[in-house]
């Protein structure tokens, strides 16, 4: 054996006798004068029969696990669970064999273009700190060059103690010494969230780290997508398509996931750190698409975390909100803007960023430092406590269940959260049930197009809370708000 089997249903247990027979082959090769060596022929058909005998009873043996099985799930609750998710098997098995369609010379094209851009700013990286050695692939290597030619010395270290950073804490430092420069000559004497933080640098030396920084990240940006993210749909493809692997429940918190390409992961290109970047156009999506004579279609159930958290929260004034029909980012920049005597523009985009991190702080956990230093907002944690102070009260209950239990419990099943992350715990409630909601839309969508075939409509993909479809271009509307 040179390597293990690669993993999925289809190999089953047939690849261990098939490597075992594959060895003997090799062993008899060199001694066998013809195709019709009786002898060795008569060998290889005995150890076939073999291997089908082993085959079929591995499987009787299987099937006759099935009552312990089900006892077991039935004594922990979960059989309701296991029947649900074994619905979407043929489910799952449709959208594999449909697959993805991809557009080849574009992804090419982009992948050119990424690996160009990595070495451009590769190359503007080694003429700031005039040296044309430097390693960008080498964390030790960027963190060192920061501490001796920057004098900022990075918080984290290796196992053998050397230091080391990771992207957060680049684009931390990034973002910070950017409010500074646009400070300027108030400098360090400006209110900044976390200023203590961050090392003494001269003002004259502040744009060339910058630089520095932006260029180091921005490689290894463009850097990731080619030989990473775009490199791996590229080998995984088949006649223009990919072919994922989807699991049914494949994360902590039984959500759908797919690998190959891991469709919950497809970089959107907006999560850059400055304008520069931004303006690149980083989005991978662009090389999956229709074929001409086709179009896709996608259902997004816009909002639905939110509207689960308003839900199990039991939130009064979240759940008058949800049943106006309002827009929830908009509904907590409101109120945020009554509490706090702004006046309220509901296009004030700054200000509705600071109603979106609000939302995504409770469902995500973060305590109020994190809030409060993303909205550079002093005392806005107190604020949002007295706003919604059942929803306070749901972040502190599901914290202290998990550090009595070490799990919550959502949709029927007992979901681990990791005793390092207890502010996960409401993430993990919302997520549990958002999964159980679109896995029972994939469900409906799927047995609801089996009625008309005709059509020739294929759901795909889902990727959290959206379901994608590949329809004829002459596919009528009146489908997709049926699926709705």
């Amino acid at each position: 054996m040179n390597s293990a089997p690669k993993k999925g249903w289809a190999v089953m247990d047939m690849w261990l006798p098939k490597a075992y027979r594959d060895y003997q082959m090799s062993l008899l090769g060199e001694t066998i004068s013809s195709p019709q060596d009786e002898p060795h022929q008569s060998y290889l058909d005995t150890f076939d029969n073999r291997c089908k005998i082993y085959c079929l009873q591995d499987t009787v043996r299987t099937i006759l696990l099935y009552p312990f099985f089900r006892e077991q799930l039935t004594k922990d609750g979960l059989w309701q669970q296991y029947m649900e998710n074994r619905q979407l098997l043929e489910v799952v098995y449709s959208m594999e064999s449909f697959g993805i369609t991809v557009k080849v010379p574009l992804l090419l094209s982009e992948q050119k273009r990424f690996n160009s851009l990595s070495k451009q700013y590769a190359a503007k990286v080694k003429r700031i700190v005039c040296d044309n050695e430097f390693n960008l692939g080498s964390t030790s290597q960027v963190a060192f060059t920061l501490d001796t030619k920057f004098e900022v010395t990075p918080k984290r270290k290796t196992k053998l103690g050397k230091a080391t950073i990771n992207k957060q804490e680049l684009e931390e430092l990034y973002k910070g010494y950017s409010k500074l420069l646009e400070a300027g000559d108030l400098f360090y004497d400006i209110d900044i969230p976390n200023i203590d933080s961050l090392p003494y640098v001269e003002p004259k030396v502040l744009p060339k780290l910058l630089d520095f920084l932006m260029n180091v990240m921005s490689s290894k940006k463009c850097g990731t997508a080619a030989n990473s993210h775009l490199a791996s749909y590229r080998r995984n493809l088949l006649d223009d398509l990919i072919h994922p692997s989807f699991n049914i429940i494949g994360t902590s918190t039984t959500r759908f996931s797919s690998s190959n390409p891991n469709g919950q992961n497809i970089p959107k290109g907006k999560n850059a750190f400055n304008d520069g970047i931004k303006n690149l156009d980083l989005s991978l999506r662009k090389v999956f698409g229709p074929r001409p004579d086709r179009k896709w279609w996608a259902i997004d159930y816009k909002q639905l975390q939110l509207v689960i958290f308003a839900t199990i929260s039991g939130e009064g004034s979240m759940l008058e909100a949800v049943a106006k029909g309002e827009d929830f980012h908009g509904f907590t920049h409101r109120k945020i803007a009554e509490a706090l005597n702004w006046k309220y523009d509901p296009d004030d985009e700054a200000q509705r960023t600071i109603g979106k991190n609000v939302n995504f702080g409770f469902i995500f956990g973060a305590g109020s430092d994190k809030i409060e230093k993303t909205a550079r907002m002093p005392g806005l944690y107190s604020v949002i406590g007295d706003l919604f102070p059942t929803a306070h009260a749901f972040l502190e209950k599901n914290i202290k269940e998990v550090k009595k239990l070490g799990y919550v419990k959502a949709c029927g099943y007992r979901l681990h959260v990791p005793p390092e992350a207890l502010y996960a715990a409401t993430n993990y409630k919302v997520q549990g049930w958002e999964g159980k909601i679109v896995k029972l839309a994939m469900k409906y969508c799927y047995d609801y197009l089996n009625t008309i075939p005709e059509e020739d409509i294929y759901m795909f993909l889902n990727v959290h809370d959206e379901l994608l479809f590949d329809t004829p271009l002459t596919a009528p509307n009146s489908i997709l708000k049926k699926l709705m």
